[in-house]
């Protein structure tokens, strides 16, 4: 069995050189990191997000590509009926490449299981590998494009110290993506006056016409009433100037109540980045959504337990650690006020706005008066098991912004 075994492995060494992906056309902005690394953007290492999942090139784990040797290969079997991946320690997953499965060496079903296929690209689900062959998966909404960052143990820096020292070739090459567009002064004059130019007839004047602003629901009153057709204005005179909406900036808090499904598509409808709060008593029995939460791009934090700030501290400490068990990486973001968890060197998080009960305008009128304008900011904090979509595509349709949390800004 080891010889068959040994065989198989020099078999896929040889097709990996083989295995060769044509260039794709341009996609969004979106940043792979690899390690300590951030490889130049191409169609051989962009990730894609699709499902709800972050996929990645599959040549994004070829070294000779990337630069950067995870010990994980690749490579086509059974006549191009699989995609498998393994390393030397004799662990394969293999995907299937008809019936959107995927299964490991021990039979074990992994999901996402489905290879997409774009533009003769092949890519694969980046959390499944990372997962089975434990590297650590790290996503982050940045200003400048989201960024996937994949690791070993060879990594030197943290993600947010990463991100810091990646800031600049990030801003450099969105700078490069999106030119700023050029200013043309324009022309005084447009063509010369006719030698013998007839006498032209003067049309009617146009009556101006204002587009209606829209206006976001007072406390009272749902909209602004448009000004009455007999208010005494002639058609001549200027309209008056419609007050400027207010809009907000929000970092987005979850607390995970129940099942999370809903409110991650809720999420994922306004392409908004949220950080998900799991009790830190119930870690083990959520693992299956904790790991969704984090393959689909949020932030995982704590909602510690117990009556005193010890008592929270430990139960934080204790979360690290199952955290730390479930998706191999740490996380530092806990729903709480405490001085002891901020001096331990946990980011305390506190909304400024919550989500309360009732109908869906009732919410909504709540969280608006309870906000804080664009100049501030407002950290909103819902239920899993509330109905966000309805509240989320307000603001959306509002023009507010949903901020990405990342470790250095929530």
């Amino acid at each position: 069995m080891k010889k068959r075994f040994s065989a198989l492995l020099c078999a896929l060494a040889l097709t990996l050189g083989l295995f060769a992906l044509p260039a794709s056309a341009d996609e969004s902005l979106f940043f792979l990191a690899l390690n300590d690394t951030l490889p130049a953007a191409s169609s051989q290492t962009t990730p894609i997000e699709t499902g709800g999942w972050v996929y990645v090139p599959a040549s994004a784990f070829n070294n000779r590509v990337t630069g950067v040797n995870f010990g994980i290969y690749y490579g086509p079997t059974d006549n191009g009926e699989y995609l498998t991946f393994y390393n030397l320690s004799g662990k394969t997953l293999s995907f299937h490449t008809s019936t959107n499965t995927a299964t490991t060496s021990t039979g074990a079903a992994v999901m996402p299981g489905r290879l997409v296929w774009r533009n003769g690209i092949c890519y694969v689900p980046a959390y499944a590998i990372c997962d089975y062959f434990g590297l650590t998966y790290s996503y982050y909404t940045t200003e400048y494009g989201p960024l996937l960052r994949i690791k070993d143990g060879n990594a030197r820096l943290s993600d947010s110290a990463f991100l810091s020292s990646a800031e600049s070739l990030m801003r450099s090459r969105y700078a490069a993506a999106n030119p700023a567009p050029s200013v043309t002064a324009p022309a005084a004059e447009t063509a010369p006056p006719a030698a013998n130019p007839a006498p032209s007839t003067p049309s009617a004047p146009s009556t101006p016409s204002t587009p209606a602003s829209p206006q976001k629901p007072s406390a009272n009153q749902g909209t602004k009433p448009a000004a009455s057709a007999q208010s005494g204005h002639s058609a001549t005179e200027q309209p008056q100037e419609p007050e400027p909406v207010k809009t907000f900036s929000l970092y987005l808090g979850l607390k995970a109540n129940g099942d999370i499904s809903a409110a991650m598509d809720a999420l994922a409808a306004v392409n908004a980045t949220a950080i998900v709060f799991f009790p830190t008593d119930k870690l083990d029995a959520n693992a299956d959504q904790i790991r969704q939460a984090a393959g689909r791009g949020h932030l995982v934090g704590l909602a510690p337990t117990g009556d005193t700030p010890a008592q929270r501290l430990e139960s934080s400490e204790e979360g690290s650690r199952a955290l730390a068990r479930i998706l191999r990486q740490e996380t530092w973001f806990v729903l709480a006020t405490d001085q002891e968890l901020a001096n331990a060197g946990y980011l305390t998080w506190a909304p400024t706005a919550t989500v309360p009960g009732g109908s869906d305008k009732a919410r909504y009128t709540a969280v608006y008066n309870a906000a804080t304008g664009r100049n501030g900011v407002t950290r909103l904090l819902a239920g899993s098991d509330q109905p966000l979509a309805p509240l989320l595509r307000h603001f959306a349709q509002d023009g507010d912004t949903f901020l990405a949390p990342r470790e250095t800004k929530y």
